[in-house]
C-alpha cells in the first residue's frame, strides 16, 4: 500500500458520489428541476475533480510513476488525454447551465452523460490497472515524497477543501435523490 495512491482513491469515492448523482439526474431527466444544484455540481467538477484531483495526478503522481515504470507511460498518456476531454466537457457545462435551452433540448444532459460515463470508466481503469502498477513501482521513499508534495499542492485550496468536497457529495445526494438512496450497495 502506498498512502499517496490511497489518498487519491479516497478522492475517487467523493468524485463518484457526485458523478453518480449527476448520472441519476440525467437518467431521470431531472436536471432542470435541480438547476440550482447543477451550478454547484459543475463548480465541484471544475475545482475538485479537475484542478484538485487531476492536478495532483498530472503534476505529482504520474510524473513520478512514469519515471519508475516505463510500462506506465502509455497508460498515463491515455489518462491525461481523458482528463483533457473531461476538462472540455466541464467547460461546455459551465456555459450550458446558464442557458434554459440547454436543459430543454437535452444538450446539457448529453454532455453530462458523456462525462459521467467516461469518468466512471476512467476511475475504474485507474483503480484496477494503473494504481496497482503505480504502487508496485513506487518505493516507500517515493511515497513519502509524494505525500509531502500533496500537502504543498493542497495548501492553496485551503485547509477545509477536502472535507467540504466530501460534505458537498453527501448533501447533494440527499438533496437530489433523498437520504439513503445509495444505502445497501455493496
Amino acid at each position: 500500500m502506498r498512502v499517496s495512491v490511497t489518498l487519491l482513491q479516497y478522492e475517487h469515492g467523493i468524485i463518484r458520489q457526485v458523478i453518480d448523482v449527476l448520472g441519476e439526474m440525467v437518467k431521470h431527466n431531472s436536471m432542470k428541476k435541480h438547476q440550482g444544484q447543477m451550478k454547484h455540481i459543475v463548480k465541484f467538477l471544475d475545482e475538485y475533480l479537475d484542478r484538485y484531483h487531476h492536478g495532483k495526478e498530472e503534476k505529482l503522481l504520474f510524473p513520478m510513476a512514469a519515471k519508475r515504470s516505463k510500462e506506465l507511460v502509455p497508460e498515463i498518456a491515455k489518462l491525461v488525454s481523458e482528463h483533457t476531454e473531461a476538462r472540455a466537457s466541464i467547460a461546455k457545462m459551465k456555459t450550458m447551465i446558464t442557458t434554459d435551452s440547454a436543459y430543454a433540448d437535452g444538450s446539457l444532459a448529453a454532455v453530462s452523460k458523456q462525462l459521467v460515463d467516461s469518468m466512471i470508466r476512467h476511475i475504474r481503469h485507474e483503480e484496477d490497472v494503473v494504481y496497482p502498477k503505480t504502487e508496485e513501482a513506487l518505493s516507500l521513499d517515493d511515497d513519502l515524497k509524494l505525500i509531502k508534495k500533496y500537502e504543498v499542492f493542497n495548501a492553496p485550496f485551503g485547509p477545509d477543501f477536502a472535507r467540504l468536497g466530501e460534505e458537498f457529495g453527501v448533501k447533494l445526494q440527499d438533496d437530489v435523490l433523498g437520504p439513503g438512496f445509495f444505502s445497501g450497495i455493496n
